[in-house]
């Protein structure tokens, strides 16, 4: 029997592995909310690019995917407020 669905899985486990399930339903949740406005996965540099609209304010953010493993989750290497 399942103890987790499918879609949390991910690909070889990746979502797992790297998500907590919390953090993979709060995602969601944006998806659902309409607020993701255009998301682009670039092969070739291996990034995910993606505009979200929060309280009528747009957010550009990007990560790289496959994440790389040297790097800690949860840090932003940017100077913006985290």
């Amino acid at each position: 029997m399942l103890q987790i669905p499918l879609a949390f899985k991910g690909p070889a486990k990746q979502i797992q592995s790297l998500f907590s399930e919390d953090m993979v339903y709060q995602a969601l949740q944006i998806i659902l909310a309409d607020n993701l406005i255009h998301w682009q996965h670039d092969e070739l540099l291996e990034t995910v690019n993606g505009v979200i609209e929060d309280k009528g304010h747009l957010h550009k953010i990007s990560i790289n995917w496959p994440i790389d493993s040297e790097i800690t989750l949860g840090t932003c290497p940017c100077k913006m407020a985290k």
